[in-house]
Order: C-alpha cells, then sequence, then structure tokens
C-alpha cells in the first residue's frame, strides 16, 4: 500500500509541477519581470529593491523551467547584495536531512556523501545545486524545509505516522475546504479524471496541507531566533505552494500575521500564445513571463546566463498590494509540486 501511494505521489507532483499545455522541450526563452498589480515591467535590479524590503519572500517555479532558475539565481545575487543577512529555505529538502545539509555547507562532508544520505530532486544539478553553492560561497544557512516523503506517503493512504518519524510533523496542521481545496481538486479531477474517490482526493490533500505547514513552520521558527536583526528569508518552491497568497503562504501568516511577505511566481508560455497579464493579477506581487520558443528562433535574454561559479560579487554594503491570504518520496525520486 505505501508503494502504491508513492508511485500515485509521484503522479500527483508531475501533474501540478508541469504547467498546462506546456512541453518540458523548448529552445531559447525570454523572462520578463511583470507587477501584478500595475502591469508594468521592470528590471531585476528594481524588482530586488522592492523584495529587499521584506521579511520574507517566496519564489514560487515551475520545476521543469531551466530560465526559471537562472531567474532565480540573478534574483538572489542582487537580494544577497542589499540584504546580506540572508537565509534560503528550500522545498527541495526535507527536514531529516538538515543536519546532513548543514554539514555540506560547511565542508564537513564530501558532495557525493550529501548526495547520498540528501535525496535531491532528479534535476539538482542544474537547479538547485547553484543555490547550495551560492549558499556555501557566502555562508549562508539552507533550511530543508520540507515534509519528509515517507510521512506524506503515510498521510495520503490514512494511515498512522509511525512514532520514530513523528518529530519531524508540524505541530499544527489542518485541511480546510477552501479555495486552496478547490483548486487542488480542480487540477486533480483535470489530469487524473475521477479514477479517485472522495476520501482518498481528500487524504492527498491532507498530506498537501502538511507540506505546507511544515514550510510554514519551518520558516517561522528560523524567523523567530532572529528577534532583532531579522535576516531575509527566500523560499524556493512549486508556485501552486504560493499562488494567490495560499498555501505556504497563507499558512506561514497564520503564524507570523504582522511579517511582510513579498511573492514572484512564473508562467511559461509558447511562442505566439496570447498572454494577458490581468489574468493572473492576484495570484502574486510579481511575475516571470517565460516566453518559449522553437529552438533557434529567439535569443536568450543576457541577463539570464548568471555565472553559477561565482554568482555574487562582494556585497555592497548596506507600491505594495499585498495578494490576500484568503484571496486569491525516499523510493520515489520525482519532485513534490
Amino acid at each position: 500500500m505505501l508503494r502504491t501511494s508513492l508511485a500515485f505521489l509521484t503522479v500527483v507532483c508531475l501533474v501540478l509541477s508541469t504547467p498546462l499545455g506546456t512541453s518540458p522541450l523548448y529552445g531559447q526563452s525570454r523572462v520578463t519581470t511583470i507587477d501584478l498589480s500595475t502591469g508594468d515591467t521592470l528590471s531585476f535590479e528594481l524588482l530586488a529593491d522592492d523584495l529587499a524590503e521584506r521579511d520574507v519572500i517566496f519564489l514560487g517555479e515551475e520545476h521543469d523551467s531551466q530560465p526559471g532558475h537562472q531567474s532565480q539565481a540573478r534574483l538572489l545575487t542582487l537580494l544577497h547584495q542589499r540584504r546580506p543577512h540572508m537565509v534560503i529555505s528550500m522545498e527541495m529538502f526535507e527536514r531529516d536531512v538538515q543536519g546532513t545539509l548543514d554539514d555540506y555547507l560547511r565542508g564537513n562532508i564530501s558532495e557525493e556523501m550529501f548526495l547520498k544520505a540528501a535525496r535531491p530532486w532528479s534535476n539538482h544539478d542544474e537547479a538547485y545545486k547553484p543555490i547550495l553553492e551560492f549558499a556555501k560561497t557566502h555562508r549562508l544557512r539552507v533550511l530543508a524545509a520540507n515534509l519528509p516523503r515517507p510521512i506524506a506517503s503515510f498521510l495520503a493512504e490514512g494511515s498512522m505516522v509511525p512514532e520514530p518519524l513523528r518529530s519531524f510533523l508540524p505541530r499544527e496542521t489542518t485541511a480546510p475546504e477552501d479555495g486552496y481545496w478547490r483548486q487542488f481538486e480542480a487540477i486533480m479531477s483535470y489530469h487524473a479524471g475521477s479514477s479517485e474517490n472522495d476520501q482518498m482526493m481528500k487524504q492527498y490533500y491532507e498530506s498537501q496541507c502538511a507540506k505546507d505547514d511544515t514550510m510554514a513552520e519551518t520558516i517561522s521558527d528560523c524567523l523567530n531566533q532572529y528577534p532583532h536583526e531579522r535576516p531575509l528569508i527566500v523560499h524556493v518552491c512549486g508556485k501552486f505552494h504560493v499562488d494567490f497568497g495560499l498555501g505556504t503562504a497563507m499558512r506561514f501568516l497564520t503564524r507570523q500575521p504582522l511579517a511582510h511577505i513579498g511573492i514572484v511566481t512564473m508562467e511559461s508560455i509558447e511562442d505566439g500564445d496570447d498572454f494577458h497579464w490581468k489574468k493572473h493579477r492576484g495570484k502574486a506581487h510579481y511575475l516571470w513571463k517565460i516566453k518559449r520558443t522553437l529552438e533557434g528562433e529567439e535569443e536568450a535574454d543576457p541577463e539570464l546566463e548568471p555565472d553559477t561559479e561565482n554568482l555574487d560579487p562582494e556585497p555592497e554594503e548596506d507600491s505594495e498590494n499585498p495578494p490576500s491570504a484568503h484571496q486569491a518520496d525516499p523510493e520515489g525520486e520525482e519532485e513534490d509540486f
């Protein structure tokens, strides 16, 4: 039963991490940053200027978008120049490997040992290794924020979580049938049809919410460790976790209601597709529009070619319309959503 649940969760992860109507195969891409309160486009520098004033930034990604990952790398560089006291939080690593992650960032273990123990996602090298190397170079703390996959699988099948794993559960988790539930139900029904009964769908949703509560709690607990000089926390996760201020973002705000957050999402479109920014209003503060083209039709934006060997030069010294928080597997190595 556990293996069956893991297999289905892998399908869930892939469904909700791949945007509708897109293909993972693309040639060159161009990224445009859009302020979703006005429709204006802006530079990475102006984006970083605004976000650097926040307490927590949620970067909602399409896991298979390399231009999106490059955009994250560039933004992290600019944010670190403005707020050197930074913590990076990642959905891609789970609570039970925090010690392993810490050891790797401190140089206590080799990359080979780290990869063997940390259960990295299948696209780790191209997507997430640059973030870790950036953190390692600048001695930044990285949070392994997510719920361990075995626990998510037990929850998805409606089973009791074994005692040895319970310490990794969030202290509080809920799964209300709210707007987030309706989005989850709609997208799962669209892709998976009606093959899963209502009880199973609710169990999968409870597992999803437990992941959101775990990540929100991890970020909140970290913020509480710095009562006087708070760091800028940047959380990297699938966009479904934070779009419309729901999921992880909403659950973080229930724990830190006075926190000033920023949300950046992304949307990949094929060359020739219509794009209307107003359709995305309320989804986030900013959106990266990633225009994907056929191979060789358009040159990539040179801004999106950061030097991943040395992402940040020497650091310099030191319009808000936030979306409402209410508005808007060790056996399997596939990504979460």
